[in-house]
């Protein structure tokens, strides 16, 4: 990558994108990888909580602590395996369709905070929103936006290439 005369990043004497909106979605992608890292420390708490819960559990009834910690029935376990998951699930999905529209574009690049906003929101809601017999409504306040994002860019990247 170099830079061109007009300040723009090129490959091969190729522009690729503007350099600030190359900034924004850099930074855009960078707050994502510390949501990643949150949702990771979301995970670790969770499942430490719930062990702690379970031996307290097991000491009180005299139990082994694999009698009373099971990680497919324990809310908390089950919440912070699936924020984890959901997230490595679509993040796939919008880092290539973030990316194309940045690339081919040039705009709209600011909606990517959007899913980053949502993201954190579903940090918030999880704990108290996933359950083994399925998600609880409120959670749909966080997924719906990102997803809504995703089709967003999706539907530009497609219109940009067509």
């Amino acid at each position: 990558l170099v830079t061109s005369p007009d300040n723009n990043l090129c490959f091969i004497n190729h522009d690729i994108m503007d350099k600030a909106v190359f900034r924004e979605a850099a930074r855009i992608t960078l707050s994502l990888t510390g949501v990643y890292l949150s949702t990771i420390g979301l995970q670790v708490y969770l499942k430490f909580k719930a062990r702690v819960a379970a031996a307290a559990a097991a000491k009180k009834s005299g139990q082994k602590l694999s009698e009373t910690y099971n990680r497919y029935t324990d809310n908390n376990i089950l919440a912070g395996d699936r924020a984890v998951g959901n997230f490595l699930e679509w993040q796939v999905a919008f880092l290539s369709v973030f990316w194309l529209n940045a690339a081919l574009t040039g705009e709209q690049v600011w909606v990517g905070w959007i899913w980053v906003a949502s993201r954190l929101f579903y940090l918030a809601l999880a704990p108290s929103a996933i359950r083994p017999a399925g998600i609880k409504l409120h959670l749909l306040a966080a997924t719906v936006p990102a997803y809504a994002v995703i089709f967003y860019y999706f539907y530009r990247v497609f219109v940009a290439v067509m």
